[in-house]
């Protein structure tokens, strides 16, 4: 009787499905902003209007780009913006023309190729968003006042 209910539990666990799933998890996102460097042009400014975006890495943790728009000869609107990692956090930082203060948006979201940035208690906008489509740049700026989008190519 021994053998026999020995043999019937090597039956059992053997002829058990066993689960060979393994979990594999998605990668994290590279977290560099490399695909923005560069000369950037808008290519659906009003008329008469051209602006334009410069992105340069400085190292690691800061990526530096200025972005102005053009009328004429004249420049009618710039900002120094700079993407910046503090601690182990993200941060797309603005200073606008002749502003003395940085208005901070906090990454809340990246992929390979685009991030969206928040900032809750700026009167507008409240959310930055960038992508790389094709060999494009999609932005959007948004929350608090009308959603804008722009388009930017090099």
């Amino acid at each position: 009787m021994k053998h026999l209910s020995l043999l019937a539990l090597i039956c059992i666990f053997s002829c058990s499905e066993k689960n060979t799933t393994t979990k594999v998890e998605a990668p994290k996102p590279t977290q560099n902003f490399d695909w923005l460097i560069g000369d950037w042009k808008r290519s659906d400014d009003q008329a008469g209007k051209q602006t334009y975006e410069h992105w340069q890495k400085s190292n690691d943790t800061l990526y530096q780009g200025k972005s102005y728009t053009m009328s004429a000869k004249d420049t009618i609107w710039s900002e120094n913006v700079r993407l910046l990692k503090r601690d182990t956090t993200w941060f797309y930082a603005v200073t606008g023309r002749g502003d003395s203060f940085t208005t901070d948006f906090q990454l809340t979201s990246i992929t390979d190729h685009s991030f969206v940035c928040e900032n809750a208690a700026n009167e507008f906008p409240k959310m930055i968003e960038y992508a790389l489509v094709g060999d494009s740049i999609k932005a959007k700026i948004s929350g608090g006042g009308p959603e804008i989008e722009f388009s930017f190519g090099k």
